[in-house]
């Protein structure tokens, strides 16, 4: 009987050990392959940068440079990433720029005081820090870390462009224009 006991505390002990090893294994790095998925009538120029790093959702920027003949007074963009949350929705990284009131209107103007990417001018996006943060809270908690995935594919779209006078791009790359 003790000989049964001592080979089952000793099965347990085992699995603890590996499973604690198997969590405390570093993931293995695979490149992120981005696909800008933004259309090409939609005047912005984008170009990723760092996606290549093992820290890559800390390291990443994303160069947009404004190719219309316009100012952009607003600019929502998404990288959107091949892995599934526990609600079966895709991960992924929202960015921002200019006045958020310009958003899904084409009735607000811009205001004089509004930031914007003039024409021919860069603009270089980074994923915030508290989702870069979230992001390595998943590979190091007990809990999510043994479900961990490195994303291997990603796309970046377009969500909106407000030119600040009625006009703009919405998702999918569709024009808008206020009526008069």
């Amino acid at each position: 009987m003790k000989l049964k006991s001592s080979l089952t505390r000793f099965s347990v002990l085992t699995f603890h050990l590996i499973f604690f090893l198997l969590i405390s294994l570093p993931v293995a790095h695979a490149q992120i392959e981005i696909k800008n998925q933004i259309p090409k009538k939609v005047p912005l120029k984008i170009e990723f940068k760092n996606y290549d790093s093992e820290r890559w959702v800390h390291d990443l920027e994303i160069v947009v440079t404004n190719t219309s003949t316009k100012p952009i007074y607003y600019l929502f963009l998404n990288l959107g990433l091949d892995v599934k949350a526990d609600n079966g929705s895709n991960y992924g990284f929202p960015f921002f720029f200019g006045n958020g009131n310009l958003y899904g209107s084409i009735d607000t103007k811009a205001g004089p005081d509004d930031e914007f990417i003039a024409p021919g001018e860069v603009y270089t996006f980074r994923i915030e820090a508290k989702f870069a943060e979230a992001w390595d809270y998943r590979k190091t908690n007990s809990l999510t870390a043994p479900f961990y995935v490195e994303p291997r594919n990603a796309e970046f779209e377009l969500g909106w462009i407000s030119f600040g006078d009625g006009t703009g791009f919405q998702g999918g790359g569709t024009p808008f224009k206020k009526k008069r």
